[in-house]
């Protein structure tokens, strides 16, 4: 079997598919939500590596070109308040960028 079919989610990407009501089993997602779930797992690292703390998924808009939404993670860092210190993640070239500076200097 392939790769696509054999992933380990981890127990933020868990925790996520629970919050938003979807299955937290590899194989009953649909390659959409895999693809997804992926995405955020790879923003929140890049977060965590950039700024070493813990963030927490807060929301994810996916790119809809009929709509011109771009794709964004809505986070927070460990020990900010979740609806106060909530910023976006976004990508930018072949990384992400983020609005983390604007939540440290309030």
């Amino acid at each position: 079997m392939g790769k696509i079919f054999k992933h380990k989610l981890t127990r933020r990407q868990k925790e996520i598919l629970e919050r938003t009501k979807l299955p937290n089993n590899w194989e009953e997602l649909s390659t959409y939500h895999r693809r997804i779930i992926k995405r955020i797992e790879k923003m929140i690292k890049y977060l965590e590596k950039k700024y070493g703390k813990k963030f927490y998924y807060k929301g994810y808009i996916p790119e809809n070109k009929l709509f011109f939404d771009k794709e964004s993670l809505l986070v927070y860092a460990e020990g900010d308040d979740p609806e106060v210190d909530c910023f976006a993640v976004e990508p930018k070239g072949f990384g992400f960028t983020d609005e983390y500076a604007w939540v440290i200097q309030t």
